[in-house]
């Protein structure tokens, strides 16, 4: 399964950027289902401490220089997502969730292929997350969502988004565990269209340590001290993460500062794409630095400033498939972002 990169310009100084990518890695369909504080929450033996949650960001792209291009480049990103627990029993719950994405761009560019880039691109998703917890720290799980890159997903008959899949964990020892998963996705960068196996081994190294490791993602999370968190994330779909928080003031915990390093970016697709296996693809090297106060039972609001670099819009089959695609000089991206829990 695969869940679009929690940000869109991947500004990952909030807590579940980290969280979004190894869901995405194993086993979930949508980012509303899967945004949670602890990256290893989704096959871990415990159910969600919430029952509604809904979020929203704004992801702003400062005006740059692009490829043959007579005016400036500039992208603005706003997403909304709803989810809540429709049911649940001590053993198990069902979450259903939404999702709505749209960027607004600004620029005259144009691919090698002839075509320009779009003015706005727009995704729009809903699913469903369940989970049980079958005793002894064994813990099934499924998920599947579909949607639209349209703006009229239940009238326009273009390449709907499809995502499915399970997982299973099986503990080995007290606290380690091996995952394993099986996912289907049509909107990849890589392996687009193709059941994917999954194998990884969830250790609790020590207290302060937490380390994913397998196919298809690396992921460690270390807390050294109760005010400092570190992540580190690397995907095999085309992601990799370093950040850090820490709590400066002790009379006050909810108020984090945060740092991190981000390569990747989002994908879209045109709403009547010549090809229905071209996704229009956004990569970006970022440092970015930010602010969170974060209440886990409340929610959350969130500030930070990065500045983009190595970037470079691809449209095709793969981001790794460089023909068709204009670069941008590198510039300031901002985020803001709110979640509410009740």
């Amino acid at each position: 399964m695969h869940l679009p990169s929690a940000h869109p310009v991947a500004l990952a100084t909030r807590s579940g950027c980290v969280a979004l990518a190894v869901a995405s890695a194993l086993a979930m369909a949508v980012p509303a289902a899967a945004d949670d504080r602890d990256a290893f929450f989704f096959t871990a033996p415990n159910l969600a401490t919430w029952r509604v949650r809904g979020s929203a960001s704004v992801d702003r792209e400062q005006p740059v220089e692009a490829t043959d291009s007579q005016e400036p480049y500039s992208r603005t990103t706003e997403q909304a997502s709803l989810a809540g627990v429709a049911w649940h029993d001590q053993d198990a719950e069902l979450q259903l969730n939404a999702l709505e994405r749209v960027s607004y761009l600004h620029t005259d560019a144009i691919f090698p292929s002839g075509l320009p880039l779009p003015e706005e691109l727009q995704e729009t998703r809903a699913g469903f997350l369940y989970k049980r917890l079958l005793g002894g720290g064994w813990v099934f799980g499924g998920s599947a969502s579909i949607g639209s890159w349209s703006d009229s997903p239940l009238l326009h008959t273009s390449y709907p988004i499809v995502n499915a899949g399970v997982f299973v964990r099986m503990p080995s020892g007290v606290s380690n565990a091996w995952i394993f998963s099986l996912a289907y996705s049509n909107e990849r960068s890589e392996l687009n269209g193709v059941p994917v196996p999954g194998v990884e081994y969830s250790w609790l190294v020590d207290p302060t340590l937490q380390l994913l490791l397998g196919f298809p993602v690396e992921s460690a999370v270390w807390k050294p001290r109760s005010d400092i968190r570190c992540d580190l994330i690397a995907s095999g779909f085309g992601y990799l993460h370093l950040g850090g928080s820490y709590a400066p003031f002790a009379g006050f915990t909810p108020l984090h500062l945060r740092a991190a390093i981000d390569f990747g970016g989002d994908h879209f697709q045109r709403q009547d794409p010549a090809n229905p296996e071209d996704l229009i693809f956004f990569r970006s090297l970022t440092y970015s630095v930010g602010v969170e106060v974060r209440e886990e039972r409340l929610g959350s609001l969130s500030l930070a400033i990065g500045y983009a670099t190595q970037r470079e819009i691809i449209e095709g089959h793969s981001f790794t498939d460089t023909s068709n695609h204009i670069d941008l000089a590198d510039g300031v991206v901002l985020h803001l972002g709110v979640e509410a829990r009740f």
